[in-house]
């Protein structure tokens, strides 16, 4: 009997160092992945008039637009039923749909100013840090909002949608570089049946 009783004492011994062993090696994946940095947030694009006066619509054609984070190399793209024409009297914006990632540290954005009859173009890091230390207090999904002004202005802000009350705050400022583009990348894709 007390034979038989050691024998399962040292089985469940076993087992149980076998259980915290699967927990470690779990939290620690978890951790390299940054698991527990993983939020609910989406993004738009919107389009900024500096006046308001009639003359100065700035209205843009978004021809492609990529947040990346290089740590996971996750890519989140424009949702497929988002607009991409947009002016700053209309209230449409380019929106990317919301998911649970890690916040993004880089953007590619290429886009057509119409009233410039300009293509431009900006690549750059984005300010991780600052990002997620706004969104650390947060239980709502946050939001990325691009405002693109006129002569390539393009502003960064975060703040929530779902929060009548929330100001977005000012991440940081870019200018988009003047680039070359042809007349293919505005035409409407949907129109030509692909």
């Amino acid at each position: 009997m007390i034979m038989k009783r050691t024998k399962i004492d040292y089985i469940n011994i076993f087992l149980a160092a076998v259980l915290v062993l699967l927990i470690i090696i779990n939290s620690e994946a978890r951790i390299k992945n940054k698991e527990q940095d993983k939020i609910y947030w989406n993004a738009e694009i919107h389009s900024i008039s500096e006046n308001s006066s009639k003359t100065g619509l700035n209205i843009i054609k978004v021809v492609d637009a990529v947040f990346y984070n290089n740590f996971n190399h996750s890519t989140i793209y424009i949702d497929y039923d988002s607009k991409e024409l947009m002016s700053s009297k209309s209230r449409d914006s380019i929106y990317f749909r919301t998911q649970k990632e890690l916040l993004p540290d880089s953007l590619s954005l290429k886009y057509f100013s119409i009233d410039e009859r300009k293509f431009y173009l900006l690549t750059t890091k984005l300010s991780y840090l600052k990002m997620k230390d706004w969104v650390k207090n947060i239980e709502m999904a946050s939001t990325l909002r691009l405002e693109i002004q006129s002569r390539g202005k393009i502003l960064l802000k975060i703040g929530q949608l779902e929060d009548k009350n929330s100001k977005f705050q000012l991440i940081e400022n870019f200018q988009a570089e003047e680039t070359i583009g042809s007349i293919d990348m505005l035409v409407y894709k949907k129109s030509l049946g692909s």
